[in-house]
């Protein structure tokens, strides 16, 4: 039912917003870019999943990680490696296989393998290779932030924020951001696209 109610609420809003006309013309790219997003998401998500041996030495390294950035706010530290356990005094957390790191690697390859295929008339090979990199790096340091910054709300706002909302939002919305990201920066690029267009300025 709640699937259900929010495939209606998209449908009422296209609906208010573009003319039946319009919505004929439109039918066959927007079913054809729907489909292709269906497909690049679950790729991606199984991605994530089939990375899930690596889960174990990432823990540790993200571990790590996050023992350094709380280190730097002064608090004491509980850090106990052996256990996937790190956080402060007033709150901990357990750095499970889904908070490794490595779901959100195996997703932003396929994000941008997608991306890079899809583009690669207009984006420059080899440059454009290194897109993939920084989307590696950074979506494994966002991560370790992400955790961080869960045992600070943990520890100084609300445990309940923390294991709530703020636990799995705060993961799709630095994904996405990242992701977006660094399409916006090939796109305007000249040393990734070939066709960039600087951002401010538009084409007419």
């Amino acid at each position: 039912l709640w699937a259900a109610a929010a495939l209606c609420a998209l449908l009422f809003w296209l609906a208010a917003v573009v003319p039946p006309s319009a919505a004929r013309a439109l039918r066959k790219p927007l079913v054809r870019a729907l489909a292709g997003g269906l497909v690049v998401g679950v790729v991606a998500l199984l991605a994530g999943a089939s990375t899930s041996v690596l889960w174990r030495p990432m823990s540790m390294l993200t571990l790590e990680v996050v023992a350094f950035l709380l280190d730097l706010t002064g608090h004491e530290v509980i850090y106990v490696p052996q256990e996937l356990i790190v956080g402060t005094s007033a709150f901990e957390v357990y750095v499970d296989r889904q908070c490794a790191g490595y779901e959100g690697i195996g997703m932003i390859t396929v994000m941008l393998g997608f991306y890079m295929f899809y583009f690669r008339k207009s984006l420059r090979f080899p440059n454009a290779l290194l897109l993939w990199v920084i989307g590696v790096v950074v979506i494994w340091i966002s991560n370790s932030v992400r955790i961080a910054a869960l045992i600070g709300v943990g520890t100084w706002i609300s445990p309940e924020i923390a294991e709530g909302g703020f636990h799995s939002a705060a993961g799709w919305l630095l994904f996405c951001t990242i992701t977006l990201a660094l399409v916006a920066v090939s796109r305007q690029s000249g040393w990734f696209a070939r066709d960039a267009v600087p951002a401010g300025r538009g084409s007419f």
